[in-house]
């Protein structure tokens, strides 16, 4: 597993360079990247100052913020916050904690797929074409919650081995690695359901008409027992967001927006403007729909190694341990993923998403099911594993096969890269905060021009100062808008 680690810390160098030149000064981006360091610094906060973690009173003034607005971002404040005591230096922390996240997905799925190949090349070939994968790659522009995807591929092994023989160590192991999913992303919690619940009816399909149902009762204590452990450690770990919504803080999620943030089934084939290959396109299909502003939600780009050994397995049909749930699974993510509906032929053909969002209250909270791309880049992973397990078996020469993996290493690596990485650093505080806060000791700062707490780059970057000079301000950029400051 050290090996993998090295391995995989070395691919995130070469795919994002020169961001590790940039570690100390500069973050992949502003707007959301300011907003997590400041939610990292409220926990800090609170838990140095013994202060309630629910409201900050401090920003978006005069009515306050509560945390149920924000990204939770507990896991990754668990990091955070230790580095930060140790090394005083935010940008630094926020970059090795990002770091750590994107290791963490590839290491994640080398777990998962280690069982379905028994072979540590092919195992961590796969966890690194997860890890480097066009959704991750886009999201670690600015999402860090979203980048540990590495506790969904965690969570998924333990329930399998659940369901396939239930145990207290096992129900254990999955309500454990389910909780910890929920404090890595609210939307890994929600998202994380679907290919759990497509595995029991797997299973049941597996042991037939007559056999599905004892199957099913023999279980249905356990699954019962799942539930019960994990609702109480969920309201507490979504205590804020209950807390907020419950105040009239945070309404539902828009239709409208849940509407454009569908992702389309070709962007898992047609590589970004920021991969190699889409800058030799002679045309943008994404600027030319107007996507290029939801690019780092819709893009779903999964590279041409990874989509030519998914090829390969489904043209030579291979065989591998539960191989139709894995490609049932693919198909229903990349399904959900494209929200409410796809234009084929130039006709609408509406989706599951559509029902999903009108009649279950979960998919209510959900603002872009694009996100389920993520999920499937896990499964494109392991399936594309085993394709590539197959392929190295048509080689009998030890020689020829480490020629071929190093070649399709290089070429998914180089195909997959993100390079220059955006490197941006946090403009300096200026000084008329501390004079102010001399001139006119106990007031509040207004800062013009107002906007809604939604999202503005002014008050990304005034909500990460207000975390330094800890005056009463206005400003402060909230991933979900504050309904009653708005």
């Amino acid at each position: 597993m050290g090996a993998v680690t090295v391995a995989y810390l070395a691919c995130v160098t070469l795919a994002t360079w020169p961001r590790l030149l940039w570690f100390r000064t500069a973050l992949p981006s502003l707007g959301d990247p300011l907003q997590h360091l400041w939610i990292m610094r409220w926990y800090q906060t609170c838990l140095l100052e013994g202060r309630s973690i629910v409201l900050c009173p401090e920003i978006q003034y005069p009515t306050g913020a509560p945390l149920g607005c924000f990204s939770p971002l507990q896991f990754q404040s668990l990091l955070f916050i230790p580095l930060s005591l140790a090394l005083q230096n935010d940008v630094l922390c926020y970059n090795l904690v990002w770091l750590f996240g994107i290791v963490f997905t590839g290491v994640g799925t080398f777990l998962l797929i280690w069982p379905t190949v028994r072979d540590p090349w092919c195992a961590g070939f796969g966890g690194m074409l997860a890890m480097l994968g066009g959704p991750m790659m886009l999201h670690a522009m600015g999402h860090l919650e979203l980048i540990f995807l590495g506790g969904f591929p965690l969570f998924l092994w333990a329930w399998l081995r659940l369901v396939d023989r239930p145990t207290r160590g096992r129900l254990a192991g999955a309500v454990g690695f389910y909780l910890l999913l929920a404090l890595i992303a609210a939307y890994y919690a929600v998202f994380a359901i679907f290919p759990a619940a497509l595995y029991v009816v797997w299973k049941m399909g597996q042991a037939g008409y007559r056999a599905a149902w004892p199957w099913f009762r023999g279980r249905i204590g356990w699954f019962l027992g799942f539930a019960a452990a994990v609702v109480p450690g969920l309201l507490l770990v979504f205590s804020n967001q209950l807390w907020a919504m419950a105040h009239g803080y945070v309404f539902p999620k828009a239709f409208a927006e849940f509407k454009i943030h569908g992702a389309p089934l070709w962007s898992y084939a047609l590589p970004t403007p920021y991969h190699p290959l889409g800058c030799l396109l002679p045309t943008n299909p994404y600027a030319t729909l107007g996507m290029m502003e939801r690019l780092g939600e819709l893009g779903s780009y999964l590279g041409v190694i990874t989509l030519g050994l998914l090829a390969s397995a489904a043209v030579c049909r291979v065989r591998f341990p539960r191989a139709t749930y894995w490609w049932s699974a693919l198909v229903l993510l990349v399904v959900l993923s494209g929200g409410v509906s796809w234009r084929i032929g130039g006709h609408d053909l509406p989706l599951p998403a559509l029902w999903l969002k009108q009649h279950v209250f979960l998919f209510r909270l959900i603002r872009v099911p694009a996100r389920f791309n993520l999920l499937a880049s896990v499964v494109a992973a392991l399936v594309a594993s085993n394709g590539l397990r197959h392929l190295m078996a048509q080689f009998s020469r030890r020689r020829a096969r480490v020629l071929a993996f190093a070649g399709l290493a290089g070429v998914a690596l180089a195909d997959l890269a993100v390079v220059p990485a955006f490197t941006m650093p946090i403009p300096p505080m200026p000084g008329c905060y501390a004079f102010m806060k001399r001139a006119a000791q106990g007031g509040a700062f207004v800062e013009i021009p107002q906007f809604s707490s939604g999202g503005s780059l002014l008050y990304a970057v005034g909500g990460y100062w207000q975390s330094i000079h800890r005056g009463r301000t206005n400003v402060g950029y909230s991933g979900q808008g504050n309904a009653i400051f708005d």
